[in-house]
């Protein structure tokens, strides 16, 4: 290693891979007389560093392994004060003086950029925290403003922007240690729905999202910090802190007093304390912390031999560092590590990254079939399978026996009736030298001779024949020859195989993936043959759904940035995702006016909107759920999707074995009855409009009712698929019918799908149902939403009633949940 210093320290716990400081980029026009390094922030995927300085921001690709000598830059009309990047998505936020805020999405075509103006006086101390990828919050000086993003359609253009949903509460006086003179630190993500903020006065607050129309957040704790608060863990609540007063790193716990560890960064060679700048979460277990001159990685989980490795800078042993950050696998202990240099001509960055970096990426890189790999191999299996043709053609063969050059002679055996006297006579030999042997003697001799090759040579003596090779030489050559013949064939076939499968793996060809796909079909027709317990099918959306993966993202190319050096306010070509999980009241207006065309109704504009409630209010026991008695009443339900009517003889056959083998993968209505909430567990139906009818097993009064989503593992067709507004519907007598609800009544015939027999104490000409509230549902707001009825009905079967969707051909429905009181008699 001649380019960096690496220190290893004896451990319990070892890095299988060593850090290695591998570039040094000097940052045009920065210097501590000029212009600052602010920040520097990985993307999520680790493909790309940020270099925020002066107006605007440096995006580096490090597809190549390295920052590449081109970047792209994006200003501003004001000084960059700090930067993030989304953790579960390519979208970049900057912050600038006079509270303006950018925020960059990076998709396939271009760079789309959305501003907006922070609500509170400007300042200096600015940060940014994600809480999803569509709600932002941003801080400045004394105020965090909680913004979502909003597609806005407006005559058939989409537009985009963040709207405000409001302001987090100002930080209450507790105990004599905030006042709301207060400048805020650091602000830090929790979870969806809870957000740290750190203030300069050494206090932490940890606030809970409660409701978000209107924005209502509650105290949830709050803690005393010893020192900088620089990063936070959220699944397990560990804070990481800075202590500059006593040159150390802390860690606590959320709502704790006191560090549960203390790390303290010294000289190698004196074992001196050295003063600390800050630090970073690396892992769920290991954090790397700044001081003089190195980096250094410790491991959290063991109180000693705790420190895993020294990075030492190369050039400049007394280097401080200003602003670090890390993209880091930890399964396989591989990633980069980035910190930002300030001095009095220059500033610079300086890349560390493990040695097999190459080899991971959070989105799969892919490798050229000409990479040097596969040529190693061609170059190495190739010579081998030469060489054993050539040792097979060119040694002796197997069969090549050794040769006896003698005169031609042969051997004459009498007839039987000849042989009384038992001998045999030799052509050209007198009678004085005649043999006399025995018969089975002469026939062993036939025998003998027979196995030998013989070639004539003219008139030589067959006392004087000679061997021309030794058998015993021949008959290893021979199968020495043979050996490495099958062998190499075995080398080369794996070979083969082997490069194949690493092809395949790592640049898979569409004409693989349609072998698998046709592959598949087969299995499944196969599965109408044979019953088993796990049925086949080939549908991508299911496999997905069993692989349970994260959600789908478009891979960002290499050549992904525009040209232009300022921020383009451009309409993206790309279809609109998702709108935003978070509705404001006029939103929903807006919505409500341009969806009328949507519902053939206009009791849409006479029942509000269903409120969405998130607060975590208990809830009665659920009466819709199956194991409680709930049934789905197939008569006044959609047709399910994939159903196909079957012959008589497949009929027989099902009946028999109790479901039907080719539509055992096809979910039946009841699914939505279930407790087990899963990607596959749903119910399909064609189309956008449908509605699903449900029997309670008793009478209830119904107020509530709760849509369950599993956000995670979904792709953008399973999104799309998810209800966009729900009328939900209780029948009722008509006797109970107000005047003021009776446009909202409709007769239960209209939702009968198919002749079946009905309860006619349930239905008949006295009965009807009632609209009871109308929801705008959006999939990405959570996974439960709880909505209020408009009216609390005292009722036994309900219809949920769906007139849009996201903007796919079907529509899928997961689990459903009614909660009420139970009326008693």
């Amino acid at each position: 290693m001649t380019d960096f210093q690496s220190l290893s320290v004896t451990h319990p716990i070892q890095m299988p891979l060593e850090w290695s400081e591998t570039q040094h980029v000097t940052i045009a026009g920065c210097s501590i007389s000029r212009s600052l390094i602010v920040g520097v922030d990985f993307s999520a995927d680790g493909h790309y560093l940020a270099v925020g300085h002066g107006l605007g921001v440096d995006v580096w690709s490090l597809e190549t392994g390295a920052l590449s000598t081109t970047h792209n830059t994006y200003n501003g009309p004001s000084r960059i004060l700090s930067l993030l990047w989304c953790f579960e998505y390519p979208r970049l936020v900057t912050i600038h003086e006079g509270g303006l805020v950018h925020v960059l999405t990076f998709n396939e075509d271009k760079t789309p950029a959305n501003g907006f103006h922070h609500s509170g006086p400007s300042y200096p101390s600015a940060h940014a925290a994600f809480l999803h990828k569509d709600l932002l919050a941003v801080s400045m000086g004394k105020i965090v403003e909680l913004r979502h993003f909003q597609i806005d359609v407006d005559k058939g253009t989409s537009v985009y922007r963040w709207v405000r949903l409001g302001d987090l509460p100002k930080p209450p006086t507790i105990e004599g240690e905030i006042t709301v003179e207060s400048v805020i630190q650091s602000i830090h993500m929790l979870s969806q729905n809870r957000i740290l903020v750190s203030y300069k006065d050494g206090v932490a607050l940890s606030w809970v999202i409660t409701k978000l129309q209107p924005l209502e957040c509650r105290l949830e704790s709050w803690m005393r910090i010893p020192g900088n608060l620089d990063d936070v863990w959220a699944d397990k609540n560990i804070l990481l802190v800075t202590d500059r007063n006593e040159g150390k790193f802390k860690l606590l716990s959320l709502g704790s007093v006191e560090p549960s560890r203390t790390f303290t960064p010294r000289n190698r060679s004196s074992q001196a304390t050295e003063p600390v700048s800050s630090a970073r979460f690396l892992s769920g277990d290991m954090i790397i912390g700044a001081g003089v001159g190195q980096i250094i990685v410790w491991n959290i989980e063991v109180e000693i031999h705790n420190r895993l490795q020294n990075l030492v800078f190369r050039d400049t042993s007394g280097l401080i560092t200003q602003s670090l950050c890390a993209a880091y696998n930890p399964d396989q202990d591989l990633g980069w590590i980035a910190t930002s240099h300030n001095f009095l001509e220059r500033s610079e960055i300086v890349l560390w990254k493990t040695r097999e970096y190459k080899d991971i990426m959070t989105i799969p890189h892919r490798r050229n079939i000409w990479s040097p790999w596969p040529w190693n191999m061609f170059f190495m299996v190739v010579p081998i399978v030469l060489a054993a043709y050539a040792w097979r053609y060119i040694a002796p063969r197997a069969d090549r026996s050794p040769v006896y050059r003698v005169q031609r002679s042969t051997t004459t055996r009498m007839p039987l009736k000849e042989l009384k006297a038992r001998r045999f006579i030799i052509p050209n030999s007198s009678f004085a030298d005649v043999s006399k042997y025995t018969l089975e003697q002469a026939e062993a001799s036939t025998k003998k001779m027979s196995r030998r090759n013989y070639v004539v040579e003219g008139d030589i003596d067959p006392q004087n024949a000679a061997i021309e090779r030794s058998g015993v030489l021949v008959a290893f050559w021979s199968g020495t020859a043979v050996m490495f013949h099958r062998t190499t064939q075995l080398v080369s076939i794996l070979s083969a195989f082997a490069t194949l499968m690493y092809y395949l793996s790592i640049h898979p060809p569409n004409w693989s993936l349609q072998i698998i796909c046709h592959s598949l079909r087969v299995l499944c027709a196969l599965q109408n043959l044979w019953p088993s317990e796990n049925p086949g099918n080939c549908d991508a959306d299911y496999y997905h759904s069993l692989w349970s993966g994260p959600p789908t993202q478009r891979s960002t190319p290499a050549q992904l940035f525009p040209t232009s050096s300022q921020f383009e306010y451009e309409q993206p070509s790309l279809d609109p995702p998702i709108p935003s999980p978070l509705m404001t009241a006029n939103e929903h207006d807006r919505q409500d006016s341009f969806s009328d065309s949507l519902i053939p109704s206009t009791r849409l504009e006479q029942a509000p909107l269903a409120t969405l409630d998130v607060s975590s209010q208990y809830l009665s026991v659920d009466f819709g759920l199956a194991a409680n008695g709930a049934k789905v009443l197939l008569a006044l339900t959609s047709h399910t999707q994939g159903l196909e009517d079957i012959s008589l003889l497949q009929g027989i056959n099902a009946l028999i074995r109790g479901f039907d083998k080719r539509q055992r993968h096809i979910n039946p209505p009841g699914v939505v009855l279930e407790d087990h909430l899963s990607v596959s567990n749903c119910w399909r139906f064609a189309g956008s409009q449908g509605h699903i009818a449900i029997a309670f097993s008793e009478v209830v009064i119904w107020q509530h009712i709760v849509i369950h989503f599993p956000y995670h593992g979904l792709s953008e067709t399973m999104l799309k698929q998810a209800p966009k507004f729900l009328l939900l519907w209780a029948l009722i007598s008509k006797e109970g019918i107000q005047d003021e609800t009776h446009d909202l009544v409709s007769g239960w015939e209209r939702f009968v799908t198919w002749n079946h027999s009905l309860d006619p104490s349930k239905f008949n000409s006295s009965m009807a149902f009632l609209e009871v509230a109308k929801i705008s549902y959006d999939p990405s707001a959570g996974m439960q939403q709880k909505f209020t009825t408009q009216f609390a009905v005292q009722t036994s079967i309900v219809v949920v009633e769906v007139l849009d969707n996201w903007g796919n051909p079907s529509t899928c429905l997961h689990r459903i949940s009614f909660h009420g009181d139970q009326v008693s008699f």
